[in-house]
């Protein structure tokens, strides 16, 4: 009697079957991180964003002496907010916060700054409101952002009230 060392055709097929279903949980799980990372990555940009912008916006409208409003545009979903301030030698400028490309642009004094928002994070609202009261100023500002990698996208509302310093 001779051994036969070989698998027999139940075994292979066994075997293969079970292959081919760890493959598909693999393959599984492989997409499934991939989306994850999309998703963590589309939520860590929008948040950059939005922290990022609203710290200079309310910097430079805690140290503005007043809200231009002239030339700002309050209350809609496009809004442009124009601040007087001044230089660190006191010399009088302005500061223009103002979508452009659907993202966050500045100008100081009449000179491109540069954006706020990062690339890929679009802004789908930005409205200032102006409150005025007999001591004070304070704006309102409204941002809605979206953002976008790979097939994961999400967005968000972000708000916030600041008072200007240089008007009470």
């Amino acid at each position: 009697m001779k051994k036969n060392g070989g698998f027999t055709m139940v075994e292979t097929l066994f075997y293969l079957a079970f292959m081919v279903i760890l493959l598909g949980v693999v393959i599984a799980l492989v997409i499934s991180l991939t989306k994850t990372y999309q998703t963590i990555q589309a939520t860590k940009n929008l948040e950059s964003s939005a922290i990022f912008s609203l710290e200079r916006i309310s910097r430079d409208i805690r140290n503005a002496s007043s809200v231009n409003v002239a030339q700002s545009t309050l209350a809609t979903s496009t809004g442009a907010l124009t601040l007087n301030t001044t230089d660190v030698s006191g010399n009088p400028q302005t500061i223009k916060f103002y979508l452009s490309n659907n993202r966050i642009s500045v100008d100081s004094s009449g000179s491109y700054v540069g954006p706020l928002t990062l690339n890929g994070v679009n802004v789908n609202n930005l409205e200032f409101r102006l409150s005025t009261s007999t001591n004070s100023q304070a704006i309102k500002i409204i941002l809605g952002l979206s953002s976008t990698v790979g097939t994961a996208s999400t967005s968000r509302n972000f708000y916030t009230t600041i008072v200007l310093r240089g008007s009470y």
